[in-house]
């Protein structure tokens, strides 16, 4: 019996009647299957001879053998560089072709279809692939993937239910054609959409009608009637989506368990944001994800140490827990971030002029200096060569591994140990290409590695307690109590493919070659199918201008529902407290406030610190205390701010030896701090920025100079370090420059552009110069002046002149005398221990209005930034 079941999804299949006494089901994903087995457990039904299987799997275990996807990259790289010597082939060409030929196969097209797709690329194309797919043919190897048909023939069900399929794919079909030519067997074909016209539908059921299959079409339902209005909410948010979201599910959690609430989005990057926020939401998420070990991100570090010794893969290197260099890498990376260099072989200790360095921070650069350039690689070797070089490191972090769950078998350690054995595996099938190469270049070799670390997948553990969120279109066969959508607005991922090869001038000849598929009537069924087997509805989407779905813009239209936005009324992480909250209050509760004073208590506070505690003490947290580095920066952005750190050394070397400007001195100095040997060797865009570092340089110390000679006051102290305490918080700090006349002193500090005001002082919104005042008056010290030097602008900007010291010669509004600043000074450490009592307490409250600010994805605050 070859039959078609078309029904509604709120008429039962009828299972009991239909199963035989081995019966196989096929479902669309194992999601699916889960779903399924714990639907007819529920109702008690006996499935103990019923297996569950998807297309996929019956495809793996029941077709001809195909080449690995790198292997498949390996052979056509080689066949492009050879065949298309006209298009330059970069790694990514490579990656769009190699996906294009697999969109070929995966529809049983070959050359034939290529060339009918319009331009000339299409012409070399067709001529590529058969190369290419002769050269695995020659090896056994089938790119098509083809089902064997006796395999299939041979199945020892004999009754096979495929359920909960819109449309199927080539092998699908193919699979279906020899399932439904075996005699004794009963076939059943479940399409539970029986709800909405579609040609869709239609071609379905017309092709399975082409290969024997009786249609025994149900009472349908018209989804426009069936469906309740009343029960489906949609609501928007112009800028609160985070808030618009954790509000609402808050408040279902206060009536409903769990259990009765399931999310479906349309939008894996909205998923993935709603998980990051589950700590500071105090909810827990139940989303599949993959996760990267700390041996995987360490090793792909020193993978591309070894391609380019630049000095930001130099830090990144010395500082690998699992490959851990033999001295005190503190101390070499501080020194190492100190020196101006390229490329660690480009030290030469012989032509260092001058070198300055904390104490301690020598020997560790000497001799990390030697080890890291004793780590040479052959650029061009075997591939025995490299996965020997590369196992020497690996058993480094073998025994580190080992050795750390001796002591704790339940240490995370176990992930990196799962890696590592996955790695292991990878590293015995690239032996293989010893056959494919004769020798390679250590560039092709850990583009290989990558692309075969890529495959490898350490799944996180599974919060099974969480809320659930899963993919809107793999969740058939289920019901729902409280349905939540979410990603069926402008982040709604739509499968468009758009490359060289998938464009506008293309898309007619791919659609006809079932290449592009529009998605959006099966997505549609999907959505009303959900709506069907649901009891309520909520549909929460961000700012309606930016756009809907076509999905939901289709529901919308379709069934006449209205959208509703939504303001922010109270902050979701206080709701269980009270439903009354004054906006931008922020209070740490008792079991995380004991977490937070302790890395409080135990850290030093620098004076920029307080700038930022007193602007939004929630962005102090993130970025001083837990050390959540800026989100949309990199390594390379945290440390390296060479210019800077150069200015500054350039004028503490000119100012120690000159008094007046010499203009020859500047550049030798400029020259010497940034090792860079005599001017005439240099390249001409060297010489462009050395002159230029020279004339910005050169303006500034100019004006700084006249300052100097004005008061008779000299640069004393440079770089000099204070250390204070203020209401039990220790604070250190390091003044640029210190000019003295007797204990009367002006304090300096350089800026590249921007500098504060006196405005910023006296409203205790800048603590820096403030703070570097308290720590020299403690010492007996008196402050004269106070200035920021702009170095970029050529000026000096004082914010604070002591009337008592320095006489009033100008029209300035930075006047004090010396009891108004000693009031001030008061002010700034009563403001700090007002500070320090209100973190204490778990007060953090924030008055910021969030421009600029980089933890907008994760906090809470932004829900009011309208910048």
């Amino acid at each position: 019996m070859k039959k078609i079941i078309f029904r509604s999804p709120k008429e039962d299949l009828g299972f009991e009647k239909l199963k035989g006494e081995r019966t196989l089901f096929i479902l669309p994903s194992q999601s699916a299957i889960n779903f399924y087995i714990r639907d007819m457990l529920g109702r008690g039904m006996d499935i103990n001879k019923a297996e569950f299987e998807t297309f996929d799997g019956i495809g793996r275990r029941n077709r001809a053998k195909r080449p690995d996807s790198i292997l498949k990259y390996l052979v056509l790289s080689k066949i492009l560089k050879e065949n298309l010597r006209d298009l330059k082939i970069f790694p990514e060409t490579v990656d769009i072709i190699l996906g294009f030929f697999d969109d070929i196969a995966e529809n049983y097209l070959d050359s034939s279809d290529i060339e009918k797709i319009p331009g000339e690329i299409f012409k070399d194309l067709g001529r590529v692939f058969d190369i290419y797919r002769d050269y695995f043919a020659a090896r056994s190897l089938d790119i098509y993937g083809r089902v064997k048909e006796d395999s299939i023939r041979g199945t020892r069900f004999d009754t096979i239910i495929i359920s909960g399929f819109l449309e199927f794919g080539k092998a699908e079909e193919e699979i279906i054609r020899i399932l439904s030519g075996i005699e004794g067997k009963n076939i059943f074909i479940d399409i539970p959409f029986n709800f909405m016209e579609s040609d869709l539908l239609d071609g379905l059921i017309k092709n399975l009608q082409a290969y024997g299959f009786e249609l025994e079409e149900r009472e349908g339902l018209d989804y426009k009637k069936e469906i309740d209005r009343e029960k489906i909410k949609i609501l928007s948010s112009k800028d609160n989506f985070y808030n618009l979201f954790f509000s609402n599910l808050k408040l279902l959690l206060k009536e409903e368990k769990v259990s009765d609430l399931t999310i479906l989005s349309g939008s894996p990057s909205i998923s993935e944001k709603v998980r990051q926020r589950e700590g500071f939401e105090g909810l827990e998420f139940n989303l599949p994800s993959k996760e990267r070990s700390l041996l995987e991100r360490e090793f792909v570090t020193l993978l591309d140490y070894f391609l380019d010794k630049s000095k930001e893969n130099t830090l990144k290197r010395v500082r690998l827990s699992y490959f851990p260099l033999p001295l005190d890498v503190i101390n070499l990376e501080a020194s190492l971030m100190a020196y101006n260099f390229k490329n660690i072989g480009d030290i030469d200790f012989s032509r260092i002029k001058d070198l300055r360095l904390n104490e301690g921070e020598l020997d560790d650069f000497l001799s990390g200096v030697q080890l890291l350039q004793e780590e040479k690689i052959s650029f061009k070797e075997d591939v025995t060569y490299y996965l020997e070089f590369f196992k020497n490191y690996l058993e480094t972090a073998r025994g580190k591994i080992e050795n750390d769950l001796k002591r704790n078998p339940e240490s995370p350690r176990r992930r990196d140990q799962r890696f590592l054995e996955e790695l292991d595996e990878v590293l015995v099938k690239m032996e293989g290409l010893g056959d494919f190469y004769e020798s390679l270049g250590l560039d092709d070799f850990v583009l290989i590695l990558k692309k075969y670390m890529e495959k490898i997948r350490l799944d996180e553990v599974q919060n099974l307690e969480g809320l659930e969120i899963s993919s809107q279109a793999s969740n058939y066969y289920r019901d729902f109590k409280n349905l939540i959508l979410i990603g069926f607005d402008h982040s709604y991922q739509e499968d468009k493919k758009a490359n060289f090869i998938y464009k506008k001038e293309t898309r007619g000849a791919m659609e006809s070659l079932g290449l592009v598929r529009d998605n959006f009537k099966r997505d549609y069924f999907y959505l009303i199918y959900d709506l069907l087997v649901a009891e309520k509805v909520l549909i929460l989407t961000g700012d309606r201008e930016r756009g809907f779905s076509k999905v939901l813009n289709s529901l919308i239209f379709d069934l006449d529902l209205e959208v509703k936005e939504v303001e922010k009324i109270y902050e979701t992480g206080r709701l269980y407290r009270t439903r009354e909250v004054k906006d931008h209050n922020y209070i740490i509760d008792d079991k995380e406030l004991g977490e937070v004073n302790k890395k409080i208590s135990e850290r030093s506070y620098s004076v920029t610190d307080f700038d930022i505690l007193k602007d939004c003490p929630r962005r102090f947290l993130f970025e001083r205390v837990y050390r959540i580095g800026k989100l949309e920066k990199d390594y390379e952005d945290r440390f390296y701010l060479d210019l800077g750190e150069k200015y500054h050394r350039v004028l503490e070397k000119y100012f120690k030896k000159e008094d007046d400007f010499n203009e020859d001195s500047l550049l030798k100095i400029i020259l010497e701090v940034e090792n860079l040997g005599d001017f005439d060797d240099l390249s001409f865009l060297e010489k462009v920025s050395v002159l230029n570092s020279q004339r910005i340089l050169g303006d500034y110390i100019k004006k700084d100079l006249e300052g100097q000679a004005k008061y008779g006051y000299k640069p004393a102290y440079f770089e000099e370090g204070f250390e204070t305490e203020i209401a039990g918080l220790k604070i250190r700090g390091r003044i640029d420059r210190i000019d003295a006349l007797g204990d009367n002193e002006i304090l300096m500090d350089y800026k590249r552009s921007s500098v504060k005001r006196k405005k910023d002082i006296e409203e205790l919104k800048s603590f820096q110069m403030p703070l570097y005042a308290i720590g020299r008056k403690k010492l007996g010290k008196n402050i004269s002046m106070a200035a920021y030097g702009s170095v970029k602008r050529g000026e000096v900007s004082t914010v604070i002149k002591n009337s008592d010291i320095l006489p009033k010669d100008d029209r300035g509004q930075y006047y004090f005398t010396e009891e108004d600043l000693n009031e001030l000074l008061n002010k700034f450490e009563d403001e700090i221990e007002s500070l320090a009592s209100s973190i204490r307490s778990g007060d953090y409250e924030s008055s910021s209005d969030c421009k600029n600010c980089d933890y907008l994805e994760i906090c809470e605050n932004k829900e009011n930034f309208n910048g």
